[in-house]
Protein backbone atom coordinates (compact mmCIF):
# COMPACT_ATOMS: atom_id res chain seq x y z
CA UNK A 1 0.00 0.00 0.00
CA UNK A 2 1.33 3.42 -0.96
CA UNK A 3 0.99 6.29 1.47
CA UNK A 4 -0.51 9.52 0.20
CA UNK A 5 1.50 12.60 1.11
CA UNK A 6 0.00 16.03 1.68
CA UNK A 7 1.59 17.04 -1.62
CA UNK A 8 -0.21 14.18 -3.38
CA UNK A 9 -3.51 15.27 -1.88
CA UNK A 10 -2.82 18.89 -2.82
CA UNK A 11 -2.19 17.86 -6.43
CA UNK A 12 -5.49 15.95 -6.53
CA UNK A 13 -7.47 18.76 -4.87
CA UNK A 14 -6.08 21.39 -7.22
CA UNK A 15 -6.72 19.15 -10.21
CA UNK A 16 -10.31 18.56 -9.08
CA UNK A 17 -10.82 22.30 -8.64
CA UNK A 18 -9.64 22.96 -12.20
CA UNK A 19 -10.78 19.82 -14.07
CA UNK A 20 -13.35 17.93 -11.98
CA UNK A 21 -13.10 14.16 -11.55
CA UNK A 22 -11.22 13.60 -14.81
CA UNK A 23 -7.66 12.48 -14.10
CA UNK A 24 -5.54 14.58 -16.44
CA UNK A 25 -2.33 13.21 -17.96
CA UNK A 26 -0.42 15.83 -15.96
CA UNK A 27 -1.94 14.60 -12.70
CA UNK A 28 -1.20 10.96 -13.49
CA UNK A 29 2.40 11.87 -14.39
CA UNK A 30 2.85 13.92 -11.20
CA UNK A 31 1.55 11.01 -9.12
CA UNK A 32 3.24 8.22 -11.08
CA UNK A 33 4.02 6.36 -7.84
CA UNK A 34 0.25 5.80 -7.37
CA UNK A 35 -2.04 3.70 -9.54
CA UNK A 36 -4.55 5.43 -11.86
CA UNK A 37 -7.33 3.65 -9.95
CA UNK A 38 -6.14 5.08 -6.66
CA UNK A 39 -5.95 8.57 -8.16
CA UNK A 40 -9.47 8.21 -9.57
CA UNK A 41 -10.84 7.16 -6.21
CA UNK A 42 -9.15 10.09 -4.46
CA UNK A 43 -10.67 12.45 -7.04
CA UNK A 44 -14.07 10.97 -6.20
CA UNK A 45 -13.36 11.52 -2.49
CA UNK A 46 -12.69 15.19 -3.24
CA UNK A 47 -15.89 15.33 -5.29
CA UNK A 48 -17.76 14.10 -2.21
CA UNK A 49 -16.32 16.99 -0.20
CA UNK A 50 -16.91 19.56 -2.94
CA UNK A 51 -20.55 18.56 -3.40
CA UNK A 52 -21.37 18.22 0.31
CA UNK A 53 -21.94 14.50 -0.16
CA UNK A 54 -24.21 14.69 -3.21
CA UNK A 55 -21.71 12.83 -5.42
CA UNK A 56 -18.45 10.95 -5.01
CA UNK A 57 -17.03 8.46 -2.54
CA UNK A 58 -17.67 9.04 1.15
CA UNK A 59 -14.70 7.26 2.78
CA UNK A 60 -12.52 10.39 2.76
CA UNK A 61 -9.21 10.38 4.62
CA UNK A 62 -8.68 13.03 7.29
CA UNK A 63 -5.65 14.35 5.42
CA UNK A 64 -7.71 14.78 2.23
CA UNK A 65 -10.37 16.68 4.20
CA UNK A 66 -7.66 18.94 5.64
CA UNK A 67 -6.09 19.71 2.26
CA UNK A 68 -9.47 20.23 0.54
CA UNK A 69 -10.44 22.71 3.26
CA UNK A 70 -7.28 24.73 2.49
CA UNK A 71 -7.72 24.53 -1.29
CA UNK A 72 -11.42 25.41 -1.25
CA UNK A 73 -10.84 28.31 1.20
CA UNK A 74 -8.07 29.70 -1.03
CA UNK A 75 -10.45 29.67 -3.98
CA UNK A 76 -12.86 31.90 -2.04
Amino acid sequence: MTTWTKGDDAAVCLSYRDHGVKATPELIAALSHLTPGSIGMRLQNVEYLATDGARGLSQVAAQTREIWALVSAARG
